[in-house]
Parts: structure tokens; sequence; C-alpha cells
């Protein structure tokens, strides 16, 4: 049966008009924060990211690297995601370096600012933070007794020796017992108040993150954007090549909408049976309370057509544009590079919906808004971006 040939005969009900509404996230306030197993999707090139054995996560603002970020230190998620990542619920995480974080265990700026003038190699830096962070109580007592960042890192560079050895016998018993531990770093633009600082910083990062190859167990997953990456070290296509850019495809940002739409306590049971109304063959499954993404409609985008259209309708209102609503909405959501990012798209989406409340139309989000709609979300999102620069 080709989908494609299928009519949309089914629409949903305008009874659903508030319903929808709430379903649908508003990215000002709640989508970048929402920590809920059964409002989290996983694309597949994501799922190749947060794998232990990739190193650095790139991504434009609004991609996900800092949910991903949060998402890794929560036990419940990495349970839910852990075999299709390649980690589970006993995986140790740990933080190296973030902007939202207070506490001792990673250097802030103005630490680093002032290890690095005071005359300590950024690789070397970092090194103390991972040590810090991977051996914790588990380090020599002459380390743990240290109660400021100079003197970690005095430490480090002065016991070359013992550093390797403890790094060796963890990884060794991480590795006896199956078991990794990642540390993260995000909110790179935030270890420096200039370029060259954070560039110093940066490739420092990087070397050792390249060092940490050796190990079994041990892994650091740097999040970043392209440009705060720094190559230019001996053997960086080993770090470059363990890079992983954060890609919403059309059939990725329809799959994340429908996870939204069917897990809805409100919305979701008539969202489910209006999907298996338009598209016979569907059938849907719960894991722990989640109401699990059907195969067919994650990744058959003309299936995922037949869906949309049940919701917009079949057609484009008011444009000489050929491309139907199915197409259209990412397409001129898209950047210069063709990248759309969930926060966009879900904000045109609420946007839509919310417009459409009070009006007499035939379908739940009628396409004659589309426009505005995708103003309105380059609107939201570039206030989201300016109080939230990583």
């Amino acid at each position: 049966m080709k989908y494609e040939s299928i009519p949309t005969a089914y629409k949903f009900p305008l009874e659903l008009k508030a319903g929808l509404l709430h379903a649908l996230p508003n990215v000002a306030h709640e989508f970048d924060n929402s920590f809920d197993p059964s409002k989290v999707y996983l694309p597949e090139v994501h799922e190749k990211a947060l794998h232990p054995d990739n190193t650095v996560i790139q991504g434009i603002r609004g991609s996900g690297k800092t949910f991903w970020f949060h998402a890794l230190q929560n036990p419940q998620l990495r349970e839910l995601f852990g075999n299709q990542i390649g980690i589970d619920i006993d995986t140790m995480v740990t933080v190296g370096f973030c902007q939202s974080q207070i506490d001792n265990t990673f250097p802030k700026k103005n630490t680093l600012i002032e290890l690095i003038q005071s005359g300590f190699k950024p690789r070397l830096i970092w090194q103390t933070v991972v040590f810090n962070q991977v051996l914790s109580n588990q380090a020599p007592t002459s380390f743990t007794a240290l109660n400021n960042w100079r003197d970690r890192v005095l430490w480090i560079q002065t016991h070359p020796e013992l550093v390797d050895k403890c790094f060796y016998d963890l990884d060794n018993y991480l590795e006896q017992n199956k078991q990794y531990h990642l540390v993260l770093f995000d909110a790179l633009d935030h270890i420096a108040d200039d370029w060259k600082t954070m560039n110093a910083l940066v490739k420092g990062l990087l070397q050792v993150a390249l060092e940490t190859r050796s190990f079994k167990r041990i892994r650091l997953k740097v999040f970043a954007r392209s440009d705060q990456l720094v190559f230019n070290f001996p053997d960086a296509s080993k770090v470059m090549s363990q890079t992983v850019k954060l890609k919403w495809s059309k059939h990725d940002l329809y799959g994340l909408l429908w996870q939204y739409l069917a897990n809805d306590l409100e919305f979701g049971q008539w969202f489910r049976d209006g999907a298996s109304t338009a598209i016979p063959c569907l059938r849907w499954e719960n894991y722990s309370n989640t109401w699990l993404v059907p195969e067919l409609i994650r990744k058959n985008e003309e299936v995922q057509k037949v869906l949309f259209h049940a919701l917009t309708g079949p057609l484009m209102v008011k444009s000489k544009e050929s491309d139907l609503p199915y197409s259209w909405f990412p397409n001129h959501l898209a950047n210069y590079f063709g990248d759309v990012t969930p926060r966009q798209f879900l904000a045109a989406l609420h946007y839509c919906a919310s417009i459409a409340q009070s009006a007499n139309e035939e379908y739940l989000l009628p396409t004659k808004n589309f426009k505005k709609c995708v103003q309105e979300a380059s609107r939201i999102c570039n206030e989201k971006y300016e109080k939230e620069p990583n």
C-alpha cells in the first residue's frame, strides 16, 4: 500500500482545540527543561552522538546540546535510553564544566582565567578536572586534602606517574564492572572572556579528550557549537572523527511532535485514536507509562504527511507555493544551512494552535496562519537565545 496515494479523509475534531494547545509545549517556558521521559524523543543521529565512544557533540543553538547534557545526568532517562546509546542506569556521570551548576567539583570561569594567567597549560588544567571527577574520594589523600584548584593542578603536574597509575587502576576497575564514567562539558563560551583564552582552553580540553581515548571506560563528552571547536593540535583528526552533529531531519521533527501529542494527559488518547483512524495499521505500545511512537510514523514521511494533514488539511491556503503543509512548515523554518531546531518547530506549532482557538476553522492547525507562525517562532526563539547564549 502506498501512503502517498491515500487522501486525508480523517480530520481531528475541532472540539479538541484546547487539548491540542495543552499538548504542545510552550517552548518559552517548558521545552528545554522538560525531563519527563514521556516527552523525551531520541532521533537516530542523537543516539550515535550520546554513545560513549563519540566525544564531541556539535550543534547550533537550540539543537539539543544542553538538553542532552542534563538528560545524561538523569538516571531515569539513562535507564530508558541506555540500551540505545550504549550505557545503563549504573553509568557514572559527572560534570567537568557548565554554566549553571554551582559547586566546587570543577573550576569556574574566573578560576580558569587565573590558572591560565599563572602559567598553567590548559591541557594540565583539564587533566586535573577530569582526575578530580573520576577519582573523587578514591584519589590519593595528598590530592583530596587540597582545597583550591591552583594546588590541585600543581599536584597533577608534579606527580605524573602516580596520576597515570590512578587513571589506569580506575579504568581497569570500571572495565571489570562493565561500567562507564562520563565527564560532561557544556557552555564552553563561558570558560573565558576573550577568544584567545577560550580557544586555548578548548584546545586543551580536546587534547585531554584525545588522551582519554586510551582508556576503556573513562570518556569525555564535549557539547559545543562548531565555532567553539579548535582542532589545531597533533592527532586532532582522531577527535574530529568522534564528532557527531545534532541534526533534526524532517521526520525527526514530526516524530517529536507525535511524542508530545501521544503522551499528553488531556489530548493523548484522542490523538492516538485519531492517528489509528487516519493510519489504520498503526499500533501503539506503552512502556513504563510512556506511549512509544510507532516506527511507521517515526521515519516514513509519506505516512507522517497523512497524519499531519489530518491536523492542517492537505493544502496551503492563500499560497501560490506548490508545497504541501507537511513540507512547507519545516522548509520555511530552516536557516541558511537548512537546519531547523525543535525549539523553532514546536514554538511555531504552539502559536498556530493558540491563534486558532477562537477562529471558525475547518482544521485544528489552519494553514492560513503558517507564515505568521513562522515569524512568531523566530521572535520567540531569538529572545530565548539572548537569555541563553549557549
